[in-house]
């Protein structure tokens, strides 16, 4: 055969190829150029005009996906615990006190995820966030009773681990992805205090203490779906993101039986220990803007909230196991992400 006669099947055979090799390296697509070198100047104006478009829409994508095989994220963030403050009041020889309040506010923690190219257009993610510090404390002394005082050491914390695994299909032809996963939670929260009466007698029994200990804990897992909008401005980049989820939550507890107040009479409370299963819901939303510093390397800045419904906290305890109620968190955070 002669191919100065066969130009089509010269086009065809390099466009073939040329889209071969993007695949296995998308770094090589330059179908335009192929072409161009290869065609006659029979139907030349018109096939590679052709081919030229279809090869701007795969360039496209491959501008979308970059050409990482892989990528990691680091971040610092400070998320507040939107639970109720721990109120609570003492009854002591027929005396009472002004409840006790101990608030928690922001508390540091970390952020790793990881990510690998899966194919053309998604990836498998790896994520786990971890907060183990908020907590409040507080203590009140010589609180009196007609002749009797009392001395109160009151403390309270509570973390959340929060680990996840997805599937990320990234729109090759629009700046949003979608997301389908696997989520494992811990969140639990506890509260201690050491109660110490004196009713000032001086004789053997005029001490009496007691000690108070209630805790709750939350292990939730379950499925989730989501979705993420992103564009780039040149270095800067935004994006947002929203995941909703289902989950069971086996609920575990346990605390002290008080009937409206606790008497500090050195008599210990009786106590309690529950397990209970729940369905959980989830809202988990982020905003971020990150700075292209490098090829590989950006930096990045967000807003993080997450809501669970049916979470239990021994907050909400109340001389009992609490209903399980709302629990939610939102903050700052800041860190890098390197591609590869």
């Amino acid at each position: 055969m002669n191919y100065r006669t066969a130009p089509s099947l010269r086009v065809i055979i390099a466009f073939v190829l040329t889209i071969a090799f993007s695949i296995s390296d998308p770094r090589r697509l330059s179908a335009t150029d192929v072409l161009s070198e290869t065609t006659d100047e029979v139907g030349k104006l018109d096939f590679t005009q052709f081919a030229a478009t279809a090869a701007a829409s795969h360039v496209c994508q491959v501008q979308r996906l970059g050409f990482e095989t892989c990528y990691a994220r680091a971040d610092l963030i400070f998320l507040s615990r939107e639970a109720e403050s721990y109120d609570l009041a003492f009854s002591i020889l027929g005396g009472t006190t002004e409840p006790v309040s101990l608030d928690h506010g922001f508390a540091p923690g970390v952020r790793a995820t990881i990510g690998i190219r899966t194919g053309t257009t998604g990836h498998f993610q790896i994520s786990y966030l971890g907060i183990n510090d908020w907590s409040a404390d507080n203590r009140t002394s010589n609180v009196p009773f007609g002749g009797s005082t009392l001395d109160s050491d009151d403390a309270y914390s509570a973390n959340l681990n929060d680990l996840e695994f997805n599937l990320v299909a990234m729109d090759p032809y629009a700046d949003w992805d979608w997301l389908f996963g696997f989520r494992l939670v811990d969140q639990r929260d506890e509260f201690g205090s050491l109660l110490t009466l004196d009713d000032g007698l001086g004789n053997p029994n005029s001490i009496q203490a007691e000690r108070i200990d209630a805790e709750a804990i939350n292990t939730l897992f379950g499925l989730q779906i989501g979705t993420r909008y992103g564009h780039r401005f040149g270095p800067l980049g935004f994006d947002g993101g929203v995941k909703v989820g289902v989950f069971n939550n086996f609920i575990s507890q346990s605390g002290i039986i008080v009937v409206n107040q606790i008497v500090v009479d050195g008599v210990p409370e009786p106590t309690f220990s529950t397990d209970d299963e729940q369905v959980s819901f989830m809202g988990d939303f982020q905003l971020r803007l990150t700075y292209q510093a490098t090829s590989n390397a950006s930096m990045q800045l967000g807003y993080q909230g997450l809501v669970f419904s049916n979470i239990a906290q021994s907050l909400l305890q109340e001389g009992g196991p609490s209903s399980p109620a709302e629990l939610g968190y939102h903050g700052l955070f800041c860190g890098l992400e390197w591609r590869h």
